[in-house]
């Protein structure tokens, strides 16, 4: 009895290569593989889920023969006004025109693990959101011009371009989070 109880523990644990502190998906696959991103124009999300699953020490990242493949579809990525301030005038006085001075980016992706070697999907479509928050000058100009009519990027523009990486980040952080305890 004691022979048989031994040898199911052994055959249980060894299994699909047990490992302590990870969800089931882990302890069955060693190497992870993530084409481009649809939807990711610059290869930034991309980049930093390559990034997070290097360092989460879950998977080893093989761009080609890997156990699973990590397909992602970015959804979308939408902005929403969250924060506002009374517009100032010339003579820095209080104006009853209210802007907007804090914005919140959201992306949002479904996430698909495909077994390569069965071909069968192992978890998902799932959707996946991350948030990012930043302060920003609305449509401003030192010349009071309008920034519009000249084609030139305003500074909102440049903040949301600054907040895409912390997205990017805090995305792929929630990917993997979501492969390693994924039942």
């Amino acid at each position: 009895m004691r022979k048989f109880v031994l040898l199911s523990l052994l055959l249980t644990l060894s299994s699909c290569g047990y490992r302590m502190g990870f969800g089931p998906i882990p302890n069955c696959y060693e190497t992870i593989s993530v084409p481009f991103i649809e939807g990711d124009q610059t290869g930034s999300l991309t980049a930093a889920i390559v990034e997070e699953i290097s360092t989460s020490g879950a998977f080893t990242y093989c761009p080609c023969s890997a156990d699973l493949t990590l397909n992602i579809i970015l959804l979308e990525i939408k902005d929403k006004n969250i924060g506002f301030r009374y517009d100032r005038g010339e003579n820095n006085e209080i104006q009853e025109t209210i802007v907007p001075a804090e914005t919140r980016l959201t992306a949002i992706a479904k996430v698909t693990l495909v077994d390569n070697r069965s071909c069968e999907i192992v978890s998902g479509p799932d959707i996946i959101k991350a948030k990012a928050e930043f302060d920003h000058e609305f449509n401003s100009s030192r010349d009071a011009v309008n920034v519009f009519s000249l084609g030139q990027v305003t500074e909102i523009e440049e903040a949301k371009v600054a907040a895409k990486r912390p997205l990017d980040r805090a995305l792929a952080k929630k990917i993997v989070d979501y492969l390693i305890s994924a039942w």
